[in-house]
Protein backbone atom coordinates (compact mmCIF):
# COMPACT_ATOMS: atom_id res chain seq x y z
CA UNK A 1 0.00 0.00 0.00
CA UNK A 2 2.71 2.70 0.82
CA UNK A 3 5.36 1.35 -1.67
CA UNK A 4 4.03 4.25 -4.24
CA UNK A 5 6.82 6.87 -3.61
CA UNK A 6 7.77 7.15 -7.09
CA UNK A 7 3.68 8.06 -8.14
CA UNK A 8 4.25 11.16 -5.48
CA UNK A 9 7.95 13.07 -5.84
CA UNK A 10 8.67 15.42 -3.51
CA UNK A 11 5.66 14.18 -1.07
CA UNK A 12 6.67 13.19 2.44
CA UNK A 13 5.31 10.06 4.04
CA UNK A 14 3.46 10.53 7.85
CA UNK A 15 1.77 7.93 10.11
CA UNK A 16 -0.65 10.09 11.94
CA UNK A 17 -2.44 8.78 15.24
CA UNK A 18 -6.31 9.36 15.36
CA UNK A 19 -7.94 8.03 18.00
CA UNK A 20 -7.26 4.19 17.52
CA UNK A 21 -6.64 4.59 13.99
CA UNK A 22 -3.50 5.61 12.42
CA UNK A 23 -3.70 7.05 9.37
CA UNK A 24 -0.92 7.16 6.42
CA UNK A 25 -0.28 10.56 4.58
CA UNK A 26 1.17 11.80 2.06
CA UNK A 27 1.92 15.56 2.16
CA UNK A 28 3.64 17.50 -0.73
CA UNK A 29 3.85 21.11 -1.91
CA UNK A 30 3.19 24.35 -0.42
CA UNK A 31 -0.08 27.19 -0.38
CA UNK A 32 -3.09 26.43 1.43
CA UNK A 33 -4.10 23.16 2.28
CA UNK A 34 -6.05 20.93 0.16
CA UNK A 35 -7.32 17.37 1.10
CA UNK A 36 -7.63 14.64 -1.44
CA UNK A 37 -10.16 11.86 0.09
CA UNK A 38 -10.35 8.59 -2.02
CA UNK A 39 -12.89 6.59 -2.67
CA UNK A 40 -14.16 2.75 -0.88
CA UNK A 41 -12.26 0.81 -2.18
CA UNK A 42 -9.75 2.54 -3.71
CA UNK A 43 -6.33 4.17 -1.77
CA UNK A 44 -4.84 7.75 -2.21
CA UNK A 45 -2.98 5.93 -5.01
CA UNK A 46 -5.81 7.02 -6.63
CA UNK A 47 -4.81 10.68 -6.97
CA UNK A 48 -0.67 9.80 -8.01
CA UNK A 49 -1.72 11.50 -11.60
CA UNK A 50 -2.84 15.33 -10.58
CA UNK A 51 -1.14 15.54 -6.80
CA UNK A 52 2.10 16.79 -8.45
CA UNK A 53 0.22 19.42 -9.99
CA UNK A 54 -2.06 20.32 -7.23
CA UNK A 55 1.26 20.63 -5.27
CA UNK A 56 2.32 23.19 -6.98
CA UNK A 57 -0.33 25.67 -5.45
CA UNK A 58 -1.10 23.74 -2.61
CA UNK A 59 -0.32 22.17 0.11
CA UNK A 60 -1.55 18.72 -0.72
CA UNK A 61 -2.60 16.48 2.16
CA UNK A 62 -3.75 12.61 0.47
CA UNK A 63 -4.78 10.28 3.46
CA UNK A 64 -4.85 6.61 2.92
CA UNK A 65 -8.38 5.73 4.35
CA UNK A 66 -7.54 2.13 3.79
CA UNK A 67 -7.59 1.32 7.84
CA UNK A 68 -10.77 3.85 8.45
CA UNK A 69 -12.77 2.85 5.82
CA UNK A 70 -12.53 -0.84 7.14
CA UNK A 71 -13.03 -0.25 10.70
CA UNK A 72 -16.07 1.87 9.76
CA UNK A 73 -17.63 -0.89 7.47
CA UNK A 74 -17.26 -3.62 9.96
CA UNK A 75 -18.89 -1.32 12.47
CA UNK A 76 -21.64 -0.65 9.73
CA UNK A 77 -22.11 -4.05 9.24
CA UNK A 78 -22.24 -5.31 12.90
CA UNK A 79 -24.93 -2.29 13.57
CA UNK A 80 -27.30 -3.97 10.73
CA UNK A 81 -26.96 -7.63 11.90
CA UNK A 82 -27.98 -6.43 15.43
CA UNK A 83 -31.22 -4.85 14.10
Amino acid sequence: MNDASDFFPGFAERRIAVGDVTLFVRIGGAGPPLVLLHGYPQSHVMWRRVAPALAERFTTIIPDLGAMAARAFRLLTREKAIR
